[in-house]
């Protein structure tokens, strides 16, 4: 589902365009990526209710996507 709204975000990068083209763009963009981040960030709260536990698997969570990130620069 994640793959398919990255081509909407580069639509925001099209030259040229009017105001409201941008700014649509740019709220179905923070809509995606709402939709998308907030079950993501809250997973481990469902899956476990131990705090050791929990907090492994967000560091899991943030260190994997810090890797992620640097690969993609």
């Amino acid at each position: 589902a994640a793959a398919p709204s990255v081509l909407v975000a580069i639509t925001m990068w099209v030259a040229g365009m009017s105001f409201w083209y941008y700014l649509v763009t740019y709220l179905i963009v923070t809509v995606l990526m709402s939709t998308l981040q907030i079950p993501w960030e809250t997973l481990p709260n469902e899956m476990t209710k131990d705090f050791n536990e929990r907090t492994k698997m967000s560091t899991t969570r943030m260190v994997l996507a810090g890797l992620g990130g640097m690969l993609t620069q």
